[in-house]
């Protein structure tokens, strides 16, 4: 488990699985926790081989994406790490505590990019190079940087502008200029959030490398 205060981190690689908790139908708290994993991750798929390598890679990705959630205070923290595969493609997953909520603050939505971008930086910082394995995070980066700054009205510069149509594209009105100025500011706005993210990961290099490990083991 990892707790969180005053945004410093406490790891404790001693698993705490409680099995014995029983209802009248003999259900037990793992089976709970497993079912909640296949309704929002997928299937485990353990025929789906990684070499000794791509787990090591998996394994600094997942844990890069939970020491940033952790440390935001903005977000959802996780609740759980995997490097078991998972449903039609994850080779693992950082899954964060569910939440109701329907409204977003820009801090908020800042945070979540961070954490999107945890799992790159990892690899980076460990191995200085990256992998295909973020592509499902930069493709909801993108969208989650855009729609801040053309739906949301959360950049100063463009304004309280909602200038996309419903499937995503630049409404006619929008002017060449603007369009410049839009790819401006996500390109401004995603820079920002790596170098948050980077410092995050930086500072909790060691407890990083504590949890890939313990993924790992």
């Amino acid at each position: 488990y990892v707790k969180r205060s005053n945004n410093t981190l406490d790891v404790n690689t001693n698993s705490i699985t409680d099995s014995t908790i029983n209802n009248d139908n003999g259900t037990t708290f793992d089976d709970m926790e497993e079912a909640i994993a296949e309704v929002s991750v997928g299937m485990v798929k353990r025929e789906r081989t990684m070499t000794d390598d791509e787990k090591k890679i998996v394994a600094y990705h997942e844990a890069g994406h939970a020491i940033v959630a952790y440390m935001l205070k903005q977000c959802q923290p996780p609740i759980k790490v995997s490097i078991i595969p998972r449903g039609e493609a994850a080779l693992g997953y950082s899954q964060q505590e569910p939440s109701d909520q329907k409204l977003y603050s820009k801090e908020e939505l800042f945070a979540r990019m961070c954490v999107l971008l945890g799992g790159r930086l990892a690899e980076k910082a460990i191995f200085n190079k990256i992998t295909t394995g973020a592509s499902d995070d930069i493709e909801k980066l993108t969208k989650t940087a855009y729609g801040m700054i053309t739906v949301y009205g959360m950049n100063d510069v463009i304004g309280e502008l909602n200038i996309m149509d419903n499937n995503n594209q630049y409404k006619d009105m929008v002017s060449q200029k603007t369009k410049e100025s839009i790819d401006h500011e996500v390109n401004k706005l995603i820079k920002e959030a790596k170098r948050t993210t980077t410092t995050i990961i930086n500072d909790n290099i060691h407890h990083l490398e504590k949890i890939a490990n313990y993924l790992i083991e």
